[in-house]
């Protein structure tokens, strides 16, 4: 028997559904450690000369650390 959760998280459409699943899982490798919010940041001059391309689409996806306010951002998104 599917749980509310479940049954919310499979009724959203699917590019939301993977939009919240980015934004979960970026936001919970940045409270366990394993990358730097600094990391995230959209910084031109890094995309340009280190060819770090990752930077265009992360930091759409991290809204901070695990708190009441990144679930009012999952929420509204």
């Amino acid at each position: 028997m599917p749980t509310p959760l479940e049954t919310w998280f499979t009724e959203i459409p699917p590019i939301t559904r993977i939009y919240v699943s980015a934004a979960c899982c970026t936001s919970i490798a940045v409270q366990l450690g394993f990358i730097h919010p600094l990391q995230l940041w959209l910084n031109y001059e890094s995309i340009a000369h280190d060819f770090q391309w990752w930077r265009l689409i992360t930091n759409f996806f991290y809204f901070g650390p695990l708190s009441i306010d990144f679930c009012f951002h999952i929420f509204f998104l």
